[in-house]
């Protein structure tokens, strides 16, 4: 149109957004001009009684299209089952022979016109892009539908005619060449890939709903110093907000008074609350999780971060290139190329002489071996066969394009926090200092920590009650803004928080600690310091960790070629380490979501396709701008909404299993394609007669069934995706891994192979059987390195066999000889910093049968130390015997009873 700059269609929220002079042209032109064409429109903002929103739209067109798919499959069906029943006679005898085939012609030909109008949609649109010079994957569907329709309406008149004149032959003939079941198919067959498409769109348009939903219906406005409760739409730049623990904050601001911990999730991703005080900016949608704030309004409306968020997801599906599928761009060409054969092959028949009738039926024979029933099929048989397999690995595909397009990908652009971390804090490293004790470190900490409220806290309060630390009551707590907190405890101060707090309020850390808070943060963990009065305490070190297969998955995807990125608004330096442990060489921090989309566009720069990987609101623009973005399952519904793809398990190497399906989706549509054109190029000459003075001829008939051929072929070729297999193990659905493990151990053992050598573990459980067990309770461990530490500690008192620690159970089992004792086992556990205590028990001896290698004696340990208050177990397989030490509560029935359900006997 005259004076019209740019139009941008978003297919997926159905919206046009154009650029125009205002002099030349006005929305109601374009309307009435989109109406002319076929569409329908409505200016933004015009007649909100006559619009219905954008998610409502996409499920009424996704509604639609599977009651038409449905409808025409069972008609197509009942014209299948009558066309064929006429060939076979399995039709009444009224119906067969000369006297029924124009009324079983008549019938067919109902039944193909209300399929072709329930698919009407195909024609009008395919008829329309042949006018206008640009034919499409419709106009192949219409011109050979709709073709082989023709056909047999004219056959039902020519029918007529000679029933009349008594020409049974003729009748015969022409009741044997009828193509109205194909007519039917076509269109049937390829509403298929258009409804999946269609919900596609519908799942695309919740990303925006999602994150419209996340800002609250009203506001808490403070007005003549008096808190009073408008619509979130009434409030303006200036105002003073009320916020408590656990609302949400209205809109964008900057905090006046009062001090809280925020969720600042849906901005930043992080998933850790940020502490806010006054000066400090809070973003709309975020949510208080403790404190109470008062808010002075900076932004509202579309310039608020939640908007710009929004607009960022609309303007990125806008903007987003849509796929050329191979078969559109060889339909401009294609579909002109075998209309003018046909054409040709009429008029060079009727030039040699032959009537009209044999030219027409083999123009016909033409259009029909050329109807594009495989070439429709080609694409989305192979998408849904591939996504139904992905489907089965955890890999859930909203649509072909995505499917397409990942396979392709050279950078992938990874999240940090709930992506490839596990987004919950834990405790790595327990240090007291020299004049402090793990529990007292721990217990003092988890008392202060438990008035906070701090999401850091958590870990450290589980962990002292998982080893029976109760809290201390402290009085005087209050929180130092930007440091930490404080209390009282026992008339002396208790600090908790950063170096900083310690050198303003505590004793100061010294060279040492310092030295250790460096080493700590290089590693990526975050340091907590603990003090007492005039000594330090020691540190506690968290850290977010990664998720178990998170180095698995990157290393493969750098085995694939791929160029990994870390996108975080976390701290450089917490994300290197990061990085480093997930193999990931690129590291870009400190970012905003409107950053990250920024960058991703960067990557893009000289064609490379790039795909996004996320879980969280912020990740939601650089998603939906993606070439492909990948949510992770356990992510916000609004990054799922973004995304293209979902990886429902939770699994990361679930995006190298994707890349490797998409590319062998895109090999089976290729070979689906050659396989298509090729039957085309070869059946197309054949057809039009190039043959025929060799006695070679294809009736209309005979065209129609290689083209059914041709389709059988393409769908089975398809089918081959079904036996895709990840490379990971333990990848399918968890009922696969449950079974084998219930078939690796037989209820009732006849005969043991094995397997496999026998491993260290279970040739000293048999060559330590003449040992005694002492088991201790232990206290004060926390980590790992506390369970190291202990294990040390015990292996090296002179008789000690063997000591195993269980950090769960907060107990030590430990394998010696006689002349260890359990006062030596205690003294050396406290020197090591720990407390210890005997666990009292017995030991009870049993007789074991059926037992024959070292994967037998490991089975019936296991079992043994499953029973509620066993200790130990130690299996003697050369002796038949098993000694376990247990509670005092432990009967000797519930023992007997572990071994006989692993398969054994007791003698």
């Amino acid at each position: 149109m005259d004076g019209v700059q740019s139009a941008v269609v978003n297919l997926l929220a159905n919206t046009l957004t154009t650029e125009y002079d205002e002099t030349k042209v006005t929305n109601e032109a374009i309307c009435s001009r989109i109406a002319q064409i076929g569409y329908g429109a409505t200016p933004e903002g015009a007649a909100p009684e006559a619009k219905t929103s954008q998610e409502k739209k996409a499920a009424e067109e996704a509604a639609t299209r599977w009651r038409a798919l449905v409808w025409s499959a069972i008609i197509s069906v009942i014209l299948m089952v009558l066309s064929m029943g006429s060939m076979q006679g399995w039709l009444p005898e009224s119906l067969s022979g000369t006297r029924g085939a124009v009324p079983v012609t008549l019938t067919l030909f109902i039944l193909a016109s209300i399929v072709l109008l329930i698919q009407r949609h195909f024609y009008i649109n395919g008829f329309r892009s042949l006018f206008n010079g640009h034919p499409n994957m419709d106009a192949l569907v219409a011109i050979g539908s709709s073709t082989a329709y023709l056909f047999g309406l004219v056959s039902l008149y020519l029918m007529a005619f000679a029933s009349a004149d008594g020409n049974t032959e003729e009748v015969r003939r022409l009741f044997g060449n009828l193509y109205l079941d194909s007519a039917a198919m076509v269109p049937t067959l390829v509403s298929v890939g258009k409804y999946m498409e269609s919900r596609a769109k519908s799942k695309a348009t919740e990303a925006v709903t999602a994150l419209a939903k996340l800002r609250p219906s009203i506001a808490t406005v403070i007005r003549n110093g008096a808190e009073v409760t408008v619509p979130i739409d009434s409030v303006q730049v200036g105002d003073l907000l009320a916020v408590k623990a656990g609302e949400t904050i209205p809109a964008d601001g900057r905090v006046k008074t009062g001090l809280a911990w925020v969720d600042e999730s849906v901005v930043t991703g992080e998933s850790l609350p940020v502490e806010k005080t006054p000066g400090k900016e809070v973003t709309g949608a975020s949510v208080a999780k403790s404190g109470h704030l008062t808010v002075e309004v900076t932004r509202v409306g579309k310039d608020s971060t939640l908007s710009r968020i929004i607009a960022l997801v609309e303007e990125a599906t806008s903007t987003k290139a849509p796929i050329a599928r191979l078969a559109d761009k060889v339909a401009a060409i294609f579909v002109p190329i075998v209309i003018g054969i046909a054409l040709v092959t009429l008029i060079v028949w009727l030039v040699l002489g032959k009537d009209l009738s044999f030219a027409v039926t083999m123009a016909i024979s033409v259009l029909v071996i050329a109807c594009p029933c495989s070439l429709g099929l080609a694409t989305p048989t192979a998408i849904m066969v591939g996504t139904g397999r992905a489907a089965r690995l955890g890999i859930l595909v909203k649509d072909a394009k995505s499917l397409e397009l990942m396979g392709r990908v050279k950078t992938m652009l990874l999240d940090k926090t709930g992506t490839l971390t596990q987004a919950r804090p834990v405790i790595t490293d327990l240090i007291p200092s020299d004049n402090s004790d793990r529990n007292e470190l721990l217990q003092l900490a988890s008392s202060i920590e438990k008035l906070s409220e701090h999401p850091l806290g958590r870990p450290i309060i589980e962990r002292a009650a998982d080893v029976g630390l109760a809290t201390l009551p402290l009085t005087d707590f209050m929180q130092v803004p930007g440091a930490g907190i404080r209390a009282t405890a026992n008339g002396e101060l208790l600090l908790a928080g950063n170096a900083r707090l310690m050198s303003e309020l505590g004793p100061g850390l010294g060279e040492k600690e310092n030295a250790l808070s460096e080493k700590l943060s290089l590693e990526g963990k975050t340091v907590l310091w603990f003090s007492l009065g005039k000594r330090i305490l020691g540190a506690i070190a968290l850290q977010d960790p990664l998720k178990p297969d998170a180095k698995e998955a990157m290393a493969a995807l750098h085995e694939a070629g791929l160029r990994l990125v870390m996108l975080t608004g976390d701290q450089e330096l917490t994300a290197r380490a990061i990085a480093r442990q997930a193999g990931i060489d690129e590291v870009r921090a400190g970012l905003k979501p409107e950053d990250k989309a920024r960058i991703l566009e960067e990557f893009r720069k000289g064609g490379n396709l790039v795909a996004m990987v996320g879980d969280g609101i912020n990740d939601a623009p650089a998603l939906a701008a993606a070439d492909v973005g990948i949510a992770i399952g356990t992510g916000t519904d609004v990054a799922l909404g973004s995304a293209d793809i979902v990886l429902s398990q939770n699994r990361l190497t679930g995006l190298a299993d994707a890349r490797r399906l998409s590319q062998a989706v895109i090999r089976n549509i290729h070979q689906n394609l050659f396989w298509a054109f090729i039957y085309n190029t070869l059946g197309i000459p054949i057809a039009a007669g190039l043959f025929y003075p060799f006695g070679i001829i294809l009736n209309p008939m005979v065209s129609a069934a290689a083209m059914s051929l041709s389709s059988v072929c393409v769908v089975t070729n398809a089918l081959r995706l079904r036996f895709f297999k990840s490379a990971f193990q333990n990848s399918e659905s968890t009922a696969a891994p449950k079974a084998a493990a219930s078939e690796a151990i037989p209820a009732e053992p006849k005969a043991c192979p094995v397997l496999e050598p026998e491993t260290p573990e279970e040739r000293n459980s048999t060559e330590m059987a003449d040992t005694k067990t002492l088991n201790l309770a232990v206290t004060g461990m926390s980590c790992k390195h506390c369970q190291a530490h202990v294990k040390e500690a015990l292996e090296k008192v002179p008789g000690v066999a063997s000591a195993e620690v269980d950090l769960e159970g907060a107990k030590a089992c430990v394998k010696a000889d006689d002349s260890v004792t359990a006062d030596a086992l205690v003294k050396a556990v406290e020197a090591a910093g720990y407390g210890a205590s005997p666990l009292e028990g017995k030991t009870v001896t049993l007789p074991v049968k059926g037992m024959m290698c070292g994967h037998c004696q490991a089975r019936v340990k296991k079992a043994l130390e499953g029973v509620a208050g066993v200790t130990s177990a130690d299996v003697d397989l050369e002796g038949a015997k098993a000694t376990v030490a247990c509670g005092t509560g432990v009967s000797e029935d519930a023992l007997k009873k572990a071994i006989v359900d692993a398969g054994y006997e007791v003698a």
